[in-house]
């Protein structure tokens, strides 16, 4: 009976972990204290948490680490302020249209185990020094997702790269239904050494769901320390926008003459 008590135990607490976990705190209330939550228990190590647009809450792990464990997913479509950095092991963050992170001078960093930032179009990110850090460790992925018309550019404090393979930056064109040109992802205040040549050989700058722009590519524009999207319409495509413009003008003539 005691062990049949334990492993019901067990299961509980894994329920517990896996299951959705709903911000209900008063705004800038405490991450880590239980009250906060819904059912009164804080994420734990494999949580699904949800910050509600109407919601704020404080990061408050003054290492940056959370504890106890590492939620597997955050959705926020509120805000979350901080009192240190902001450092990911293998969380899945998806910030909304609606949510901001607000780092002020901290950083926010993607140390590893396939942890990742991904930013809808309209997402805030307010930070005014700091870094945003690929860390030490790989699989780690900063993401952005595109609207109809494209993104509304974030701004950052710098962009450290550690070098380490499984580290990228994927943009995601599945609603973008705009034309070719240069959209500007995320700018930075300097460079820190990053390159055009370093981002395109040594980070997995990958574009996904490019649908009709496949020849869309990323880059680092050394001028002005952004990450850029190169929006190219596939040649197929091209081709036919061309041949369009082509048949247009030349029924213009007939009917001109």
């Amino acid at each position: 009976m005691k062990k049949a008590g334990i492993v019901a135990g067990m299961l509980v607490l894994a329920g517990v972990a896996n299951a959705e976990i709903v911000y209900s705190g008063d705004d800038g209330a405490a991450w880590s204290v239980g009250a906060n939550w819904v059912g009164n228990i804080a994420p734990g190590n494999g949580s699904a948490v949800q910050i509600d647009s109407t919601k704020e809450v404080n990061w408050d792990f003054g290492g940056g680490w959370h504890s106890p464990g590492n939620p597997a997913s955050v959705n926020l479509d509120g805000t979350l302020t901080t009192v240190g950095a902001l450092r990911n092991w293998s969380t899945d963050w998806d910030i909304s249209s609606t949510g901001t992170i607000d780092l002020g001078g901290n950083w926010l960093v993607l140390w590893g185990g396939g942890s990742s930032f991904t930013f809808d179009s309209g997402a805030t990110l307010n930070q005014t020094s700091g870094r945003i850090e690929f860390g030490d460790s790989a699989a780690t992925t900063l993401g952005f997702n595109l609207e109809a018309t494209g993104f509304q550019t974030m701004s950052a404090g710098l962009l450290q790269f550690n070098n380490h393979v499984g580290q990228g930056i994927d943009v995601n064109m599945a609603n973008y239904t705009g034309g070719a040109g240069t959209i500007v992802l995320m700018d930075f205040t300097g460079n820190n050494g990053m390159t055009d040549t370093i981002f395109k050989n040594d980070l997995n700058a990958t574009v996904s769901d490019a649908g009709a722009y496949a020849g869309s590519t990323l880059q680092w524009n050394e001028t002005t320390s952004a990450i850029e999207l190169n929006v190219i319409p596939e040649p197929a495509t091209l081709g036919l926008v061309c041949g369009f413009s082509t048949l247009v003008f030349f029924v213009r003539r007939i009917f001109i003459m």
